[in-house]
């Protein structure tokens, strides 16, 4: 079969035609590799093999099969990161989402009445669209059936995914003298319609099994489902363009009381001193704490409800008018929060006066570079 030439002295070929007039109805776009996205702006990857990088404040996307949702990578947002991967042309995406709504945490299920069919999330500004998840999460207390035998390492425990859309629900092992003693339920998932089957599996990597000289009997497990009628899990379906974050969603239908509180990723594009402080030396720059989710989750669920996101913090130049801080000089990176952060001053001086400044959040433009490699 053709097979694309490489080798030492055989540079990359250009980039091919990234959309033909067939597809998404645009116009052929030829021999480029590099694209400026706005707040909201979405690049499907075209088929085939790419590097991609991702620019400052872009993330790279895959459509979730199970949940239906456009799903970062990742949770720890690096800048500028470059990945390898091959792409069918429909399932993955560079996003521009400094501004947008990113997801949401359900802090309240509610009462306990809520269908599923006639349950709707609304949003009071933007274009965002919601899909609603009633009742279905994994009880967080599971029994141990069989504990088992002879376990080197803990065991690998797989749950069944929900019908889609759903969360799967994830656990691990816990052992003690061989045997498994418990099982903690890291997600209870959501959209489950039963009771899912549990499989405790010996770790690949177990020296009892690797070795075959101890037999390892299997342990089992069974579980419960918990918030039936309740709000379990909030999808974000499209992101939709950048919304202001005193955006906030609605939650209608026959039961009450549950709430949704969206989550907007944003950076820093500004920053206000309101007091310069003294005694910030010769160099000073600005960095950040805080931009974390800080919202309490009704259900264990970290990566739906964005709680193990890890914000990156910014770097900012400052300008010094004697030894405190007059104002910012150059954003070299705003950083990626989903929660405000708080800005901080580092200093080779010795502060006597704290200086107070304050962020702006929003959303920037960005670039992204598109490689193909095969």
């Amino acid at each position: 079969m053709p097979q694309p030439l490489a080798g030492a002295g055989q540079g990359l070929q250009l980039p091919q035609a990234l959309y033909p007039s067939n597809l998404y109805n645009s116009e052929v776009v030829g021999n480029t590799n590099e694209f400026s996205l706005a707040p909201g702006e979405a690049l499907p990857i075209p088929a085939g093999r790419w590097l991609i990088s991702v620019g400052k404040y872009c993330v790279l996307q895959f459509l979730d099969p199970v949940t239906t949702e456009w799903t970062l990578l990742r949770d720890n947002i690096s800048g500028d990161v470059v990945t390898n991967a091959w792409s069918d042309g429909f399932n993955l995406r560079v996003i521009n989402l400094t501004g947008c709504v990113v997801g949401a945490t359900v802090t309240n299920g509610g009462n306990g009445n809520y269908v599923q069919s006639t349950t709707t999330i609304t949003p009071s500004a933007g274009t965002s669209t919601w899909q609603a998840l009633v009742g279905g999460a994994i009880n967080t207390t599971v029994s141990v059936t069989n504990v088992g035998k002879n376990y080197g390492i803990a065991p690998l425990v797989f749950v069944d995914a929900p019908p889609s859309p759903g969360v799967q629900c994830t656990m691990v092992a816990n052992i003690a003298n061989g045997t498994v003693t418990s099982l903690t339920v890291v997600n209870q998932g959501a959209g489950y319609t039963a009771v899912p089957n549990i499989s405790i599996v010996a770790n690949p990597a177990d020296p009892n099994l690797v070795s075959g000289t101890t037999a390892i009997t299997q342990a089992t497990a069974v579980c419960s489902l918990t918030g039936a009628g309740s709000i379990t899990g909030a999808l974000l379906l499209n992101p939709g363009a950048p919304v202001a974050n005193t955006m906030t969603l609605t939650v209608a239908g026959a039961g009450a009381t549950a709430t949704v509180v969206p989550l907007f990723l944003q950076t820093i594009t500004s920053v206000t001193v309101a007091n310069a402080g003294t005694g910030y030396g010769t160099f000073t720059q600005l960095t950040s704490i805080g931009g974390f989710n800080t919202n309490a989750g009704a259900f264990t669920n970290p990566q739906e409800n964005k709680t193990g996101f890890v914000p990156r913090p910014a770097v900012i130049g400052v300008a010094l008018s004697g030894t405190g801080i007059s104002s910012i000089t150059t954003i070299y990176d705003g950083g990626l929060f989903l929660g405000t952060p708080t800005p901080i001053p580092i200093t080779n001086g010795v502060v006597t006066t704290v200086s107070t400044p304050t962020a702006v959040l929003g959303s920037v433009n960005d670039t992204v570079r598109l490689q193909q490699v095969a």
